[in-house]
């Protein structure tokens, strides 16, 4: 489980970077068009399975499981977790990019 969450870290740390060059004050118009159509259809993906998870690992199924046949609901960080690159919550960046998308389209 530890090596799997070092691995989800490292894609976080690489869509950041991504976005991070999009945001880019003086990068191309239509390179960061192309971009930013990629990573909002993959954003938007992951954003839809994390709280298809969280819903299944905190539904009332799980809740009654015995001890030892819980989900393990990780990985899981806060808005604010300095060792992650991106919120766990995507909304916020979904929304931020799609208004972006929609800046710059002639």
């Amino acid at each position: 489980m530890t090596q799997l969450e070092e691995l989800w870290k490292k894609m976080e740390g690489a869509t950041h970077a991504v976005l991070r060059e999009v945001r880019r004050e003086g990068a191309p118009v239509e390179q960061s068009s192309d971009i930013l159509t990629a990573i909002l259809a993959v954003l938007t993906t992951r954003q839809n399975l994390r709280r298809e998870w969280h819903a299944r690992c905190q539904s009332r199924i799980a809740r009654t499981l015995p001890v030892d046949q819980k989900p393990e609901c990780r990985p899981y960080w806060e808005k604010d977790d300095p060792s992650m690159p991106l919120p766990f919550d995507l909304t916020d960046t979904v929304a931020e990019l799609r208004g972006l998308l929609l800046e710059a389209k002639p």
